[in-house]
């Protein structure tokens, strides 16, 4: 009996982009992969509309035009005369023509290297057929910018609007090959992936890193190519997609160590220095944006050396949000991060302070880390964490000011919050209790002072995470779209619920219990936007930190 065939490929060969032999009732592939296998049923398949006729055959005639060979020459070129139904994505496919040649004696002989013009390795390409697929139309690149700018760039604000705007107006099929990705890794961070698929196997995260892996094969080496991995490090921080979010920003970081973005004066330049200082003030809000998440990834865990190095003594901080965006067209100043004095009479905007509360974070998770390391002078370890909680306290009070003045900026004051009561709460911990410390060694009296600050601390710490919770509902009735934007914010909120479950469980008092179910409201709300908010609240429920709410 003859063998039957289906017209289309299996669902699990589809998923999985093989090539399915289509038999029915099961192809080989599902067979000898002991796989469920079943094929889509024709009364769902829907005849194209007009619209997407045009936009294919459109694509067709330039497939053809390129294989015509018109003489242009393109990264992407060589892979157009693949037959598309091998199933294979154009986006991760590595060339190995048209390779950039990264001069060898930058990490050869340093004497013998000059730094390069910052578009010298950002090469020219035509557009994969498979990122047109995400990108549309330049109606839909410019909708995905303005989403993009009242998103996610409120709380990381590293990318200069008036330059990225006027790429995006500017777009063609030869547009540099480093916005090409930025606008596919911009439209990641700003769409939320379906609730029926894993956050890592969505067509578009894999399009996304496939074509950052190509280009980076390529030696493509530019501040866009450094965002978009920024902005991968986010979606995959956002979704809990571990161990690639810690694997990815320790890449940003080493990417931007090469650049010289750590250290302008004494590390050496991968480029020229900027003509602008918008360009400079772009790289540097883009290194800060790779402190901020590397320290955020570390509050959870422990041991891993940072791979960002701490800021020196003449690193400078972002300029102030109106002068970023050009309000009133002047430039912006700019405040070391460290002085001698304070002047109540500068400026230092939101960014800032979160770049400040990431620093001081820095600071508590090597203090937390090195307890561990090295036997260090007990006296010195104790007036290190009081200096650190008189910081902190400072810090906490004046975000509590600026959250109340800066009304524009709230997303980027509330991750500033958020970062500094996840490090208040990560030096507590180490300190309320001071039984595991060793009978042999010496004790202060300092160890029970510190040990006083860190229970009251933390006590006033899910206060203040409860009232910063309250404050988000607040603006959210106005600001539907804040919520999505606060995902630095789930690690405080999760210290928070887990130090409050223990108060219950210690103390029992109902106002703690009405804290509680504000702070899991609003992780709630978060997990529908960023899944990792979900493993959260998993191991809220897992360790009986949630038991008091189902009583």
């Amino acid at each position: 009996m003859s063998t039957r065939y289906a017209p289309q490929a299996c669902v699990p060969c589809r998923t999985l982009k093989r090539k399915c032999t289509k038999e029915l009732p099961a192809c080989s592939l599902c067979r000898q992969l002991r796989k469920e296998c079943g094929y889509p049923s024709p009364l769902r398949i829907r005849s194209a509309r007009p619209e997407e006729v045009t936009v294919l055959s459109d694509r067709v005639k330039l497939l053809e035009q390129r294989l015509n060979g018109d003489g242009r020459e393109g990264i992407g070129l060589d892979h157009a005369s693949q037959p598309l139904a091998q199933g294979a994505s154009l986006a991760l496919e590595v060339t190995s023509t048209h390779r950039l040649e990264f001069p060898a004696a930058f990490f050869l002989e340093l004497e013998n290297y000059r730094p390069m013009p910052p578009d010298h390795l950002n090469p020219e390409m035509f557009v994969p057929l498979d990122v047109f697929h995400f990108l549309e139309s330049k109606d839909s690149m410019q909708a995905l910018l303005g989403k993009y700018l009242t998103g996610t760039q409120t709380w990381l604000p590293m990318l200069w609007k008036r330059r990225t705007a006027e790429k995006v107006t500017s777009f063609d099929e030869n547009m540099e090959s480093g916005l090409v990705l930025l606008l596919l890794c911009m439209k990641l961070v700003t769409e939320t992936p379906s609730t029926q698929d894993h956050a890592a196997s969505t067509a578009l995260y894999r399009t996304a890193k496939g074509l950052c892996f190509r280009l980076e094969n390529s030696c493509a080496m530019s501040l866009q190519l450094l965002q978009s991995v920024v902005l991968i490090a986010v979606y995959e921080l956002g979704h809990g997609i571990f161990p690639g979010a810690q694997l990815t920003i320790t890449h940003a970081a080493r990417l931007g160590i090469i650049m010289g973005l750590h250290d302008r004066k004494h590390a050496p330049q991968l480029f020229k220095d900027p003509d602008t200082y918008n360009m400079r003030e772009e790289e540097r809000r883009t290194w800060w944006a790779i402190v901020i998440l590397e320290r955020y990834m570390n509050i959870g865990t422990y041991g891993q050396p940072l791979a960002t190095p701490e800021p020196l003594q003449g690193t400078l901080l972002p300029s102030s949000e109106d002068a970023w965006n050009n309000q009133g067209g002047r430039l912006g100043s700019n405040v070391p991060l460290f002085t001698s004095t304070i002047n109540l009479n500068t400026e230092i905007g939101a960014y800032a302070s979160t770049c400040q509360a990431a620093h001081i974070l820095g600071l508590v998770i090597r203090h937390r880390d090195e307890q561990n390391s090295v036997v260090a002078d007990t006296h010195y370890r104790i007036t290190e964490a009081q200096r650190l909680h008189s910081t902190l306290v400072l810090l906490s009070l004046h975000l509590s000011g600026q959250s109340t003045i800066d009304v524009h900026n709230v997303s980027s004051v509330f991750t500033a919050m958020g970062l500094c009561y996840a490090a208040r709460v990560t030096l507590y911990n180490m300190y309320a209790c001071n039984e595991h410390y060793s009978a042999t060694e010496a004790r202060i009296a300092e160890e029970t002072e510190m040990q006083q600050a860190s229970i009251e601390g933390l006590k006033e710490v899910t206060q203040c995470v409860y009232q910063l919770a309250q404050n988000i509902f607040d603006v959210a009735a106005m600001d539907d779209q804040l919520i999505s934007r606060s995902l630095l914010l789930t690690h405080s909120l999760y210290f928070a619920a887990s130090e409050l479950g223990w108060f219950i469980r210690e103390m029992n008092f109902i106002e703690d219990v009405q804290f509680l179910k504000v702070v899991v409201k609003l992780l709630k709300l978060m997990s529908k936007t960023w899944r990792v908010a979900e493993y959260y609240l998993k191991i809220l429920e897992e360790d009986g930190s949630l038991a008091s709410l189902t009583t």
